[in-house]
Protein backbone atom coordinates (compact mmCIF):
# COMPACT_ATOMS: atom_id res chain seq x y z
CA UNK A 1 0.00 0.00 0.00
CA UNK A 2 1.14 3.11 -0.95
CA UNK A 3 1.97 5.80 2.59
CA UNK A 4 -0.12 8.62 0.31
CA UNK A 5 -2.73 6.65 -0.05
CA UNK A 6 -2.71 5.34 3.66
CA UNK A 7 -2.43 9.29 4.71
CA UNK A 8 -5.47 10.16 2.00
CA UNK A 9 -7.96 7.87 3.78
CA UNK A 10 -7.00 9.34 7.12
CA UNK A 11 -7.55 13.16 6.69
CA UNK A 12 -10.99 12.24 5.67
CA UNK A 13 -11.80 10.91 8.75
CA UNK A 14 -10.28 13.56 10.89
CA UNK A 15 -12.25 16.19 8.73
CA UNK A 16 -15.85 14.27 9.43
CA UNK A 17 -15.06 14.03 13.31
CA UNK A 18 -14.66 17.70 13.57
CA UNK A 19 -17.47 18.53 11.39
CA UNK A 20 -19.74 15.78 13.65
CA UNK A 21 -17.98 17.93 16.94
CA UNK A 22 -19.24 21.47 15.34
CA UNK A 23 -22.35 20.34 14.77
CA UNK A 24 -23.48 19.87 18.30
CA UNK A 25 -22.53 23.10 19.68
CA UNK A 26 -25.26 25.21 19.91
CA UNK A 27 -25.75 28.57 21.79
CA UNK A 28 -27.49 28.45 25.67
CA UNK A 29 -30.09 30.96 24.10
CA UNK A 30 -31.67 28.34 21.43
CA UNK A 31 -31.80 25.37 23.64
CA UNK A 32 -33.09 27.41 26.71
CA UNK A 33 -35.33 30.65 26.07
CA UNK A 34 -35.57 32.88 28.90
CA UNK A 35 -39.06 33.03 30.71
CA UNK A 36 -40.90 36.07 31.48
CA UNK A 37 -41.29 37.36 34.71
CA UNK A 38 -44.65 36.29 34.31
CA UNK A 39 -43.80 32.69 33.76
CA UNK A 40 -41.57 32.98 36.60
CA UNK A 41 -43.69 34.63 39.07
CA UNK A 42 -46.73 32.50 38.22
CA UNK A 43 -44.13 29.20 39.35
CA UNK A 44 -43.74 31.12 42.68
CA UNK A 45 -47.22 31.48 43.15
CA UNK A 46 -47.65 27.81 42.61
CA UNK A 47 -44.75 26.53 44.71
CA UNK A 48 -46.20 28.90 47.66
CA UNK A 49 -49.72 27.45 47.13
CA UNK A 50 -48.10 23.89 47.23
CA UNK A 51 -46.27 24.49 50.20
CA UNK A 52 -49.20 25.98 52.44
CA UNK A 53 -51.27 23.06 51.15
CA UNK A 54 -48.63 20.71 52.67
CA UNK A 55 -48.76 22.48 55.84
CA UNK A 56 -52.59 22.84 56.02
CA UNK A 57 -52.73 18.83 55.35
CA UNK A 58 -50.07 18.45 58.30
CA UNK A 59 -52.02 20.39 60.35
CA UNK A 60 -55.31 18.97 59.88
CA UNK A 61 -53.98 15.60 60.32
CA UNK A 62 -53.41 15.77 63.59
CA UNK A 63 -56.42 17.87 65.12
CA UNK A 64 -58.47 15.50 62.41
CA UNK A 65 -60.31 19.09 62.42
CA UNK A 66 -61.97 20.31 58.36
CA UNK A 67 -62.46 23.70 58.01
CA UNK A 68 -65.35 24.83 55.54
CA UNK A 69 -66.22 28.08 55.59
CA UNK A 70 -63.26 30.56 54.78
CA UNK A 71 -64.66 32.75 52.48
CA UNK A 72 -62.40 33.98 49.66
CA UNK A 73 -64.35 37.17 48.43
CA UNK A 74 -66.58 38.27 51.50
CA UNK A 75 -68.53 41.09 51.41
CA UNK A 76 -66.92 44.51 51.50
CA UNK A 77 -68.49 47.60 53.59
CA UNK A 78 -67.47 50.10 50.17
CA UNK A 79 -69.32 47.62 47.92
CA UNK A 80 -72.59 48.44 49.86
CA UNK A 81 -73.62 52.03 48.70
CA UNK A 82 -71.32 54.92 51.28
CA UNK A 83 -73.72 57.91 51.07
CA UNK A 84 -76.84 56.21 50.29
CA UNK A 85 -79.91 55.94 52.96
CA UNK A 86 -80.24 53.03 55.62
CA UNK A 87 -82.88 51.49 53.38
CA UNK A 88 -81.08 51.88 49.78
CA UNK A 89 -78.08 50.60 51.62
CA UNK A 90 -80.12 47.62 52.91
CA UNK A 91 -81.02 46.87 49.17
CA UNK A 92 -77.74 47.37 47.76
CA UNK A 93 -76.61 44.93 50.24
CA UNK A 94 -79.62 42.51 49.70
CA UNK A 95 -78.70 42.97 45.61
CA UNK A 96 -74.70 42.31 46.07
CA UNK A 97 -75.66 39.18 48.19
CA UNK A 98 -78.27 37.38 45.55
CA UNK A 99 -76.11 38.16 42.55
CA UNK A 100 -72.10 37.25 44.01
CA UNK A 101 -70.53 34.08 43.77
CA UNK A 102 -69.42 32.99 46.55
CA UNK A 103 -65.74 31.87 47.01
CA UNK A 104 -64.33 29.62 49.59
CA UNK A 105 -61.40 27.98 50.81
CA UNK A 106 -62.04 24.72 52.20
CA UNK A 107 -59.19 21.82 54.30
CA UNK A 108 -60.91 19.12 53.58
CA UNK A 109 -60.46 15.44 53.52
CA UNK A 110 -61.08 13.81 50.32
CA UNK A 111 -60.17 9.93 49.19
CA UNK A 112 -58.14 9.82 52.81
CA UNK A 113 -56.22 12.81 52.02
CA UNK A 114 -56.00 16.19 53.61
CA UNK A 115 -56.15 19.38 51.38
CA UNK A 116 -57.26 22.68 50.42
CA UNK A 117 -59.82 22.93 47.77
CA UNK A 118 -61.16 25.70 46.40
CA UNK A 119 -65.04 25.68 46.00
CA UNK A 120 -67.07 28.66 43.74
CA UNK A 121 -70.66 28.32 44.71
CA UNK A 122 -73.85 29.72 41.95
CA UNK A 123 -75.20 33.20 42.69
CA UNK A 124 -78.51 32.59 44.20
CA UNK A 125 -80.33 34.45 41.39
CA UNK A 126 -77.92 33.82 38.67
CA UNK A 127 -79.21 30.25 36.87
CA UNK A 128 -76.84 31.10 34.11
CA UNK A 129 -73.47 31.45 36.09
CA UNK A 130 -71.72 27.79 36.49
CA UNK A 131 -72.72 25.45 38.96
CA UNK A 132 -70.87 24.72 42.26
CA UNK A 133 -67.47 23.69 41.47
CA UNK A 134 -64.67 22.44 43.81
CA UNK A 135 -60.96 21.98 42.75
CA UNK A 136 -57.99 21.39 44.76
CA UNK A 137 -56.14 24.74 45.37
CA UNK A 138 -53.14 24.08 43.67
CA UNK A 139 -55.64 23.29 40.28
CA UNK A 140 -57.74 26.54 40.92
CA UNK A 141 -56.95 29.57 38.45
CA UNK A 142 -54.08 31.81 39.41
CA UNK A 143 -56.33 34.80 40.33
CA UNK A 144 -57.77 32.67 42.78
CA UNK A 145 -54.18 31.38 44.20
CA UNK A 146 -52.94 35.07 44.28
CA UNK A 147 -55.53 35.98 46.40
CA UNK A 148 -55.47 32.96 48.70
CA UNK A 149 -51.73 34.05 49.29
CA UNK A 150 -52.80 37.26 50.19
CA UNK A 151 -55.46 36.16 53.17
CA UNK A 152 -53.20 33.30 53.88
CA UNK A 153 -52.46 34.04 56.80
CA UNK A 154 -55.93 35.14 57.67
CA UNK A 155 -56.74 31.61 56.34
CA UNK A 156 -54.25 30.01 59.01
CA UNK A 157 -55.34 32.17 62.29
CA UNK A 158 -58.99 31.37 61.77
CA UNK A 159 -57.98 27.45 61.40
CA UNK A 160 -55.95 27.05 64.74
CA UNK A 161 -58.35 29.74 66.40
CA UNK A 162 -61.58 27.07 65.18
CA UNK A 163 -59.14 24.02 66.46
CA UNK A 164 -58.26 25.50 69.79
CA UNK A 165 -62.25 25.93 70.18
CA UNK A 166 -63.45 23.34 69.10
CA UNK A 167 -60.97 21.16 70.91
CA UNK A 168 -61.06 23.05 74.16
CA UNK A 169 -65.67 22.53 73.62
CA UNK A 170 -64.98 18.47 73.87
CA UNK A 171 -62.48 18.70 76.75
CA UNK A 172 -64.81 21.38 78.68
CA UNK A 173 -67.22 18.46 77.84
CA UNK A 174 -65.35 15.83 78.75
CA UNK A 175 -64.49 16.95 82.29
CA UNK A 176 -67.75 17.76 82.95
CA UNK A 177 -69.05 14.31 82.10
CA UNK A 178 -65.85 13.03 84.83
CA UNK A 179 -67.37 15.30 87.20
CA UNK A 180 -70.85 13.75 87.19
CA UNK A 181 -69.68 10.18 86.55
CA UNK A 182 -68.00 10.46 89.69
CA UNK A 183 -70.99 11.90 91.15
CA UNK A 184 -72.95 8.90 90.17
CA UNK A 185 -70.42 6.71 91.58
CA UNK A 186 -70.34 8.43 94.94
CA UNK A 187 -74.31 8.23 95.07
CA UNK A 188 -74.13 4.29 94.02
CA UNK A 189 -71.51 3.48 96.71
CA UNK A 190 -73.83 4.63 99.65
Amino acid sequence: MNPDESQGAQKPQRRLDSQKKAALVFSREVLLPSRSQFSQYEDEVSARVRSLSDHAAFLASGFGIPMTNFELNPLDAKQLGDGLSPGWKAVAQACLVLTRQPERITLERREGRWALFFTRDRAPLDSASAPRSAVPLKDAPLDVRERFLQRSEDFFRAYLALCEDRLGRMKTAILQADRTLALLAAIEGV
